[in-house]
């Protein structure tokens, strides 16, 4: 895990967050389940979920779709924060 991880999962607690992973959704629900945060997250874009990987932007244009429509509100990209540990992610995420 990313040094600090779970401080900064504890800090954003009060926001709705979700998982936007290049892995196989059965590793995502591994790695989460490993760490005991599955909880934590309300949405997961993975492999699977998507045509294009990181750093096309389609994972995190699915992310907001998927966000937007479990809290049945839109959602713009200027209102999300995200924190990656891979250079095509940040890529995907601009």
């Amino acid at each position: 895990m990313i040094p600090h991880a779970m401080d900064i999962l504890d800090y954003f607690a009060e926001y709705p967050m979700g998982v936007v992973s290049s892995a196989e959704k059965r590793e995502v629900h591994r790695k989460l389940g490993k760490f005991n945060l599955q909880d934590k997250f309300c949405i997961i874009v993975s492999e699977e979920d998507t045509q294009n990987p990181k750093p096309d932007p389609e994972p995190y244009q699915k992310g907001m779709l998927k966000l937007a429509a479990y809290l049945n509100k839109p959602i713009f990209h200027n209102n999300l924060l995200v924190i990656e540990d891979n250079p095509s992610g940040v890529r995907s995420a601009k």
